[in-house]
């Protein structure tokens, strides 16, 4: 189901019941770290539990060029957002709801 929005699962970190997408730079510029331009980078991780299901989104904030994406790892000065852009949240809202409509029994 995340294939199908264009958001590959990553085969290693991926287990039956929790599906967890590889990282992501978005190419959304938001504020600075070290005095560099940043952008947005992502990454989905769904639980399927035998009740619900839940959608969680992890996003950090990294310098442009300053980082590098190594399987689960995210390399380089970034910073974990706690807030995301609005764009971003209906973005989490629409998949998430996607997620659940999928999995519902």
């Amino acid at each position: 189901m995340l294939a199908s929005e264009g958001f590959a699962p990553d085969a290693a970190s991926s287990k039956d019941s929790i599906v967890v997408t590889e990282w992501r730079d978005t190419g959304y510029g938001w504020g600075m770290v070290d005095n560099t331009r940043a952008t947005i980078v992502r990454r989905f991780m769904v639980a399927i539990g035998p009740a619900d299901t839940t959608l969680r989104a992890d996003v950090k904030r990294c310098p442009v060029g300053g980082f590098t994406i190594a399987g689960q790892e995210v390399r380089g000065r970034c910073e974990t957002l706690e807030e995301i852009p609005e764009k971003f949240q209906k973005e989490v809202d629409s998949l998430g709801a996607k997620v659940q409509g999928a999995y519902a029994k």
